[in-house]
């Protein structure tokens, strides 16, 4: 797979492709428990994707580097990887800005366009009240350090400074002219997929720009592989090792036989 935005390896060189593990029922549990034990939202995806992902050359990447990764290349994996869950579609609930009510709308992961950098994770220049700044584009490392914070424009502002690679002005003396201006600098140069989409309301007809959430699948993983095991154990007292080791196709197939003589007995 290509990252729409790469990261740097401890060489400096820009790593564009990866790929992950193969997915078998070792890997579903490693997910499954990844969503389990930690408590933000960034801090989970960051959890799965230092489980599934293998970058080329250097093999596993680490929680390390997993924070590190641009938002986009993050939401990017966390789309692929659902998709091999099954998870090509999400329902969005949103409520409309003309006539107020609430309306459902379905989105497609594969239908989505996704933008790439072509200079990779390279910082973008942007002209401030404070002098020019360097600024990078968030990580998840940022995400994490502003997660569950009750302000959103201090959150943001932290989030600044974190990404001022360089340049004099601290974060807290920006302007909100100057913050706009840093937003729509790392919006013109921004990659992956769009964060909201544009909708037309089924009630009213009115346009709508509704959200969309990458990561909502990671919240479906209800048991991982683990009630798989239970019932492919108790029908062929097979070892766990062993249930784990199938891949995610051939352990499925095995429930559906099992289910099939279910309803044969009954």
């Amino acid at each position: 797979m290509r990252l729409p935005c790469g990261y740097r390896a401890g060489d400096g060189r820009l790593v564009r492709e990866v790929s992950f593990a193969p997915l078998d029922g070792h890997l579903e549990l490693h997910l499954w428990e990844a969503c389990r034990t930690v408590a933000s939202r960034p801090e989970r995806i960051t959890g799965i994707l230092s489980c599934a992902l293998r970058e080329e050359k250097d093999g596993r990447l680490g929680m390390r580097q997993a924070a590190r990764l641009a938002v986009a290349d993050r939401d990017f994996l966390i789309v692929q990887l659902g998709r091999l869950f099954g998870f090509l579609q999400a329902w969005i609930t949103a409520e409309c800005a003309a006539c107020l009510r609430p309306f459902d709308v379905q989105i497609r992961t594969d239908e989505l366009p996704l933008a790439f950098r072509d200079e990779g994770e390279e910082p973008v220049e942007v002209e401030t009240s404070a002098g020019r700044l360097s600024v990078r584009m968030p990580d998840g490392g940022d995400q994490e350090a502003v997660a569950g914070h009750p302000d959103r424009e201090e959150a943001v502002r932290v989030i600044l400074g974190r990404c001022i690679v360089e340049g004099a002005a601290a974060a807290e003396d920006l302007t909100d002219a100057d913050i706009l201006a840093i937003d729509a600098a790392l919006e013109e140069a921004s990659a992956g997929y769009p964060d909201a989409a544009a909708v037309s309301c089924p009630l009213c007809k009115a346009p709508n720009e509704v959200p969309i959430d990458t990561a909502a699948w990671i919240d479906r993983l209800d048991e991982g592989p683990l009630a798989d095991v239970h019932a492919l154990a108790s029908s062929y007292h097979w070892s766990e090792a062993d249930i784990l080791s199938l891949s995610r196709a051939r352990r499925l197939h095995y429930l559906q036989l099992v289910a099939s003589d279910s309803e044969r007995v009954h």
